[in-house]
């Protein structure tokens, strides 16, 4: 009877071991799984930050070539302000040939009626 108690408690004994020992199993493979999860998220990390890194080196560029379009702008704008002065002398000029013409027209009219006269 005694020795049927120590079966039994051996047996209950292995029972408890062997669940112990599928429960380290699982536990060791959810460990495992969890690592990998673990590596995968570092790796979209990594790829997420070169991304960012890619993004920022772009905006760099675009704000440097903003910058150039609005130099670029000024450059026309000042140019255009020229030309718009240069019109407007070459415009002044323009009345007063035509003014110096007219006078002369009025001279020669002038001169050929004293001719004639």
């Amino acid at each position: 009877s005694n020795m049927k108690k120590m079966e039994n408690r051996i047996a209950s004994a292995d029972s408890e071991l062997e669940i112990e020992i599928r429960r380290n199993e699982e536990l060791s493979k959810e460990i495992k799984d969890a690592s990998q999860r673990e590596n995968e998220h570092s790796t979209q990390i990594k790829r997420l930050q070169s991304d960012v890194a890619s993004a920022n080196e772009e905006k760099v560029k675009m704000a440097a070539e903003l910058d150039a379009l609005a130099c670029l702008e000024r450059d026309i704008r000042e140019q255009l302000e020229t030309s718009e002065d240069e019109k407007t002398s070459l415009q002044e000029e323009t009345t007063e040939l035509q003014s110096h013409l007219f006078e002369a027209n009025s001279d020669k009219d002038s001169l050929s009626r004293e001719l004639e006269d």
